[in-house]
C-alpha cells in the first residue's frame, strides 16, 4: 500500500520525461536487478528534481491512513522516489531487504542517507532495522539525525531502553 501511495503523488509531480524512467527502473527493480537499484537511486535527483512533494492534506491523511504515524509533510520528491525503488525491491525474508539496504546505507551521501532513514517506519520487518537506527543516533550530520527523530514513529516503537534514551540525549 505504501508502494502505491508514493506512486500516486509521484506521478502528479514529475513529468512525463521522469515518470518513464522511474516506471521503466522500478520495473527492472522488481525483477531482482540490483546494479538498477543501486544506480537509479543514485540518479533519482537528477530525473526528479529535488523539490519539494508539498503534500496537501488529503494526501497527508492518506499516508497516516498507509502506515500509523508517517507525516510526510517535510519529504523532497527525491526522497520519494528513492524508497520507492527501493520498497520495489523483492523480499520474502528480511535479509532480502537488508541485503539491499546495507549497502544503500553504507555508501550514502546526506540526502541519501536521510532518505533512507526517514523511510526506517515504512521498511517491512522492522526488527531488522534497529541497529541501523542505533548507528544512525550515534551520526553527527544533523540532517540524518533529524530524520530519525523528527516525525518518524521508528524508535519510539522499536527501539530498547538504552538506544531510546541515546537518542533523547543526543536531540538535546
Amino acid at each position: 500500500m505504501i508502494r502505491e501511495v508514493l506512486e500516486g503523488w509521484l506521478s502528479t509531480r514529475l513529468d512525463d520525461s521522469a515518470k518513464e524512467w522511474l516506471t521503466t527502473q522500478s520495473a527492472k527493480v522488481a525483477s531482482g536487478d540490483r546494479r538498477t537499484l543501486f544506480l537509479a537511486f543514485g540518479l533519482v535527483p537528477r530525473k526528479t528534481g529535488k523539490g519539494d512533494l508539498r503534500l496537501n492534506a488529503d494526501e497527508l491523511a492518506e499516508a497516516s491512513r498507509a502506515r500509523a504515524g508517517w507525516h510526510p509533510h517535510n519529504w523532497s520528491v527525491d526522497q520519494a522516489a528513492r524508497i520507492l525503488l527501493v520498497l520495489t525491491w523483492p523480499h520474502e525474508r528480511a535479509e532480502d531487504l537488508t541485503s539491499v539496504l546495507d549497502p544503500l546505507f553504507n555508501a550514502g551521501e546526506v540526502r541519501e542517507l536521510v532518505a533512507l532513514f526517514s523511510a526506517l517506519p515504512l521498511y517491512p520487518y522492522p526488527e531488522a532495522h534497529r541497529a541501523r537506527c542505533e548507528e544512525g543516533i550515534r551520526t553527527n550530520i544533523r540532517a540524518v539525525l533529524l530524520a530519525i527523530t523528527y516525525d518518524n514513529p521508528y524508535p519510539a516503537e522499536v527501539l530498547g531502553d538504552n538506544s531510546w534514551n541515546q537518542l533523547v540525549l543526543k536531540a538535546l
